[in-house]
């Protein structure tokens, strides 16, 4: 079990995942994130203002935006994945994980197209995309849940406790 934990911790490859205890895949989550989160914030006020074009128009933006950050947030967390060893608790969360991202991901490429349609009106974001983007936000807070959980509890690619304990060493002036 010692060695399992140990695997989970180093990248599969330090280039491409990122190095020991610093992996690049929840530095790129933000982006999709970020970006979904403001899209659903533009679409809300679409709704409320005079003018609501532009917002739909930022959404819209913003959705493309998150997709493109989430497909390259994907291939880092794929790596990550294939460093936890089959079969433990920790890889069929990172499984779930990995399939509710692949489903958001999904789900706003089909929000981008269908608001291809009315891309450029005056109008507010439509009721059926809006709703859409809410269950998509719903779905990945579930997924960004289980993330944390992958991190925080499992440990994936989180340095080692005999690592960390050099951060709560006393710093003594000499």
């Amino acid at each position: 079990m010692v060695d399992e934990l140990r695997q989970a911790k180093q990248p599969v490859s330090a280039m491409l995942a990122g190095p020991y205890g610093h992996p690049w895949h929840p530095i790129l989550v933000t982006v999709p994130i970020g970006a979904w989160v403001a899209s659903l914030v533009f679409d809300i006020a679409s709704r409320v203002v005079a003018d609501p074009g532009f917002l739909a128009r930022g959404s819209e933006w913003l959705i493309g935006i998150g997709v493109i950050g989430a497909v390259l947030a994907a291939l880092l967390g794929f790596l990550d994945l294939f460093a936890i060893p089959t079969g433990t608790r920790a890889f069929r969360t990172g499984l779930i994980h990995m399939s509710l991202n692949l489903l958001v991901a999904a789900g706003y490429v089909v929000n981008f197209f269908w608001r291809q349609s009315g891309y450029g009106l005056p109008g507010p974001v439509g009721v059926g995309p809006l709703v859409l983007s809410v269950v998509c936000l719903a779905a990945l807070a579930v997924s960004g849940y289980l993330g944390g959980m992958l991190a925080y509890r499992y440990g994936v690619r989180v340095a080692a406790e005999t690592d960390q304990a050099e951060g709560y060493q006393s710093v003594r002036a000499e």
